[in-house]
């Protein structure tokens, strides 16, 4: 993603993912199924803005909204199915 776009890209991964991600917050089994969507995503080939930015925004903003893992779960689950809809549909969002 940090070679697409540089100037938004790579401040994004350092300053907002990546202190999420290597948080405590963030179970195992619920980095598996982050890693999952996102593969789906790359099969799928999603863009790396909007698609997997937005994805990656939204995985990050979960530990600031104080909620517990079931809910950061269910948001992936979400995630899941609106990506299988839109990949049925076109391949790429839009």
């Amino acid at each position: 993603m940090v070679t697409v776009d540089k100037k938004e890209g790579k401040p994004f991964m350092e300053e907002v993912f990546a202190p999420a991600w290597n948080g405590a917050y963030f179970s195992e089994r619920q980095r598996i199924k982050v890693a999952e969507v996102a593969n789906f995503m790359l099969k799928k080939r999603f863009d790396a803005f909007p698609g997997f930015r937005d994805y990656l925004d939204c995985v990050a903003a979960f530990p600031a909204t104080g909620r517990n893992a079931t809910d950061s779960m269910r948001g992936c689950r979400a995630w899941t199915s609106w990506c299988k809809a839109r990949a049925s549909r076109t391949c790429r969002p839009s």
